[in-house]
């Protein structure tokens, strides 16, 4: 396996969950490319250079490629797993994904990598179903989306908590301390 890509509805933490899943990848051959269409995020939240990255990865990268072509364009994101940095802008991001989709796979099983795809929300035209075109990814991870966009209904409330006043799921008289 040489690709997972991580897709979800709406805002739902796809960015999060592939970080967490290259950096306990076993081995440590996990990384993360940001394929997000909508653009990359990491780079600048870690405050580190969009290059090298997956712009520079798309411009470098021939069919045929030769090994550690896929490493050399990787960042280490603070302690964490490696990185192939997105650009931040919608449409070079989306020209980006497909520039370098068809070779991504063949990049990552060349270096010996695990891909982990970013590709945000999945709508039409999403980085999703572009990686690679040729086959389909070696796994899907989705990210679910509670109804209601995650927040609660209007007039919801959590349940009461047992306290010292109230009885905890039995049925009698309440229970009075002291």
């Amino acid at each position: 396996m040489s690709l997972v890509a991580v897709v979800g509805a709406r805002s739902s933490g796809t960015t999060t969950a592939a970080v967490a899943l290259a950096a306990a990848w076993p081995g440590g051959r996990g990384l993360v490319a940001e394929c997000d269409p909508d653009g990359g995020c990491l780079a600048l939240a870690a405050g580190q250079a969009l290059d090298p990255g997956l712009g520079s990865l798309a411009v470098a990268a021939r069919p045929g490629a030769t090994g550690g072509l896929l490493t050399r364009h990787l960042q280490r994101l603070g302690g964490g797993p490696p990185v192939l940095f997105g650009p931040v802008g919608p449409d070079q991001a989306g020209q980006t994904v497909t520039a370098v989709a068809g070779t991504l796979v063949q990049l990552a099983d060349n270096d010996g990598w695990v891909c982990l795809a970013d590709c945000g929300r999945l709508h039409r035209g999403s980085a999703a179903g572009q990686l690679p075109p040729q086959r389909p990814p070696s796994s899907w991870s989705s990210m679910p989306q509670p109804k209601g966009s995650g927040t609660p209904r209007p007039g919801w409330r959590p349940p009461p908590r047992p306290g010292p006043h109230r009885r905890p799921c039995r049925r009698g008289p309440p229970v009075h301390p002291g």
